[in-house]
């Protein structure tokens, strides 16, 4: 299909098929062909983030996705920060830092789940 911001590993939350043909990223597609929408590559798209690789906490530009958005917007989103938020500061509370190997990270090879497998860290002791 091209590349039009897509990534290998993104969650998938739609499926289905056009109904027309239709341009999509300069790349054509006739009626009937199967299509999925990645909310995963939703904050990874170039044309909106600079270095949209790259994790960052306090990038700016439009609004953030993987809680969903409006009538969507997940319920369990506040649970989740706060559990993240928790976890984290307990953690980093009794060590002295995490400190990423040089290993490569490994991730999940579906589409449905988006994450690593392995992440390589070093806890640095407190």
């Amino acid at each position: 299909m091209g590349k039009c911001n897509c990534r290998q590993g993104e969650k998938v939350i739609d499926a289905g098929h056009t109904t027309a043909e239709t341009e999509l990223c300069g790349v054509r597609l006739p009626a009937g062909s199967h299509v999925m929408l990645l909310l995963g590559s939703a904050c990874r798209d170039e044309a909106q983030f600079p270095n949209s690789e790259r994790f960052d906490l306090d990038r700016e530009g439009p609004s953030n996705m993987p809680f969903g958005h409006g009538i969507h917007f997940c319920l369990g989103a506040p649970l989740a920060r706060m559990e993240a938020r928790l976890a984290l500061n307990a953690l980093l509370d009794r060590c002295g830092g995490l400190v990423r190997d040089a290993t490569p990270v490994q991730w999940h090879a579906s589409i449905v789940v988006r994450g690593p497998t392995v992440l390589p860290l070093t806890v640095l002791p407190g």
